[in-house]
């Protein structure tokens, strides 16, 4: 057992510690803080309460990345070399998920433009039925005949939308065979 204890290694590897502690620390209280505030942003601007949610954990995430690769450069890791394998994992994750962020962007389209909205009565793709519920990557319909159908939002956005509810008034043409 040594006699001496190296004082100056104990001091250079403990202050990086509790530096790397310290922005730690700082990082989650700043993601939480960051998430509250385009929370606020988006309820001011009234954005939709799904699109709410995903840009404030997004906006939180974002700041969690930022603080890891605060803390692993305080330790001395090169975190250059991150950019390059993020950018190779997300073209992999990218062409991975094709289907699914094409529903994701056609999602996000729904939730802008509004042809319409929860509770309205529309014949799309091949459905027709009442709006339940419109998520991100996919629409719930219940049919006339009391069945929910989940159609995914690029098959919705991708194909003609009916609104048949969007006017207040609609016009019915009847056909009427009388005899001679």
């Amino acid at each position: 057992m040594p006699d001496s204890i190296d004082w100056q290694l104990i001091w250079d590897y403990g202050s990086e510690a509790i530096l790397a502690l310290l922005v730690a620390f700082i990082g989650m209280l700043g993601s939480s803080w960051v998430m509250r505030l385009v929370r606020n942003v988006c309820v001011r601007a009234k954005i939709d309460e799904t699109l709410t949610r995903f840009f404030s954990k997004m906006a939180r995430w974002a700041v969690l990345g930022i603080t890891v690769l605060f803390v692993l450069d305080t330790f001395g890791i090169d975190v250059s070399s991150f950019a390059v394998v993020l950018g190779a994992m997300g073209l992999a994750i990218g062409m991975a998920l094709q289907g699914t962020l094409g529903h994701f962007a056609s999602g996000i389209m729904l939730l802008i433009f509004r042809p319409f909205k929860v509770g309205d009565t529309i014949n799309v793709a091949g459905v027709s039925g009442v709006v339940f519920e419109i998520d991100l990557f996919s629409t719930a319909i219940d049919t006339f005949d009391n069945r929910r159908l989940i159609v995914p939002n690029s098959n919705v956005f991708g194909k003609t939308i009916e609104n048949l509810s969007h006017h207040n008034t609609r016009r019915a043409q009847i056909d009427v065979g009388t005899t001679y």
